[in-house]
């Protein structure tokens, strides 16, 4: 279900985005919020399978709505709003964490201190990411 309603949302904003920004920037901006998404699926669960493609659209919505507000389409920034939050509440809602749907039940582990390194790295890919995807929107 998680994976359908992803796919439906994709397919919606992408018919409203893609002609605003084109397909070179939407493919751009998607696959920049796959990545950063997959980063920060891993740096809250570095335990659990997951691909963070919910990252990339949580990514395409939010630019979809700060385009709409952009351009003073605040009916439709706010039904986008809407989606971002009803996405929000279903992604949790079905896994219980962060990190979305995964392919396999999360297990206890043990508390340890965290790797900072790895949370450290992690943050600094997806500003990049996000840099670089910001980037190539303005131009």
């Amino acid at each position: 279900m998680h994976i359908g309603f992803n796919m439906l949302l994709l397919y919606f904003m992408g018919r409203l985005l893609e002609p605003a920004i084109g397909w070179l920037r939407f493919t751009v901006l998607y696959f920049a919020c796959l990545i950063a998404g997959s980063f920060v699926a891993l740096w809250f669960s570095p335990d659990t399978v997951s691909a963070g493609a919910s990252g990339a659209i949580f990514g395409v919505l939010g630019a979809t709505f700060v385009i709409a507000r952009g351009r003073q389409m605040e009916a439709i920034a706010g039904q986008i709003g809407f989606l971002i939050i009803f996405n929000l509440v279903f992604t949790f809602a079905e896994s219980g964490s962060a990190s979305g749907p995964t392919s396999r039940p999360r297990r206890r582990r043990p508390l340890r201190p965290p790797d900072r390194r790895r949370r450290a790295g992690a943050a600094t890919a997806a500003g990049s990411t996000a840099t670089a995807a910001s980037r190539s929107s303005s131009r």
